[in-house]
């Protein structure tokens, strides 16, 4: 991979309280090497509204992946999505290579970030506990 995914920062979002286990994603978008899937599916999608995507490169966590277990994290649980002219290419390493439901507000803001040429490459969505505590106490 072009710039390594370090375990550390995700072990670290754990530690703070900041990461649920299965609360969140991370993607970031980039030309990867050494990726080597042994599952490929393709999906027709309108590649249309997310023009800046197209011939791009995504790595998005899957649904249900948990962000606590770091190395197995890194090994299973990150998806590859390409975009074609009509088609959405989703690799990964685990039979379970379903998007979560939050892809496409990933795909919106990676979308801004290269129109916008940002520099910004990454994504990390997570749902802090004191957060969630708030949002449920109102």
């Amino acid at each position: 991979m072009e710039k390594e995914t370090k375990p550390e920062y995700l072990k670290k979002l754990s530690e703070k309280g900041w990461s649920d286990a299965r609360a969140g994603n991370l993607s970031f978008h980039g030309r990867t090497e050494g990726f080597s899937p042994k599952y490929k599916k393709e999906i027709p999608f309108e590649t249309a509204k997310y023009p800046a995507l197209i011939d791009q490169q995504l790595m998005i966590s899957r649904k249900g992946a948990d962000l606590n277990q770091y190395t197995e994290f890194i090994k299973n649980d990150l998806l590859s999505v390409r975009f074609t002219n009509d088609y959405m290419i989703i690799e990964g390493n685990s039979e379970e290579h379903e998007l979560s439901s939050e892809y496409l507000s990933h795909f919106l803001l990676h979308q801004y970030l290269i129109q916008n040429h940002s520099g910004k490459k990454c994504i990390l969505h997570v749902h802090p506990d004191e957060f969630i505590a708030i949002s449920h106490s109102s």
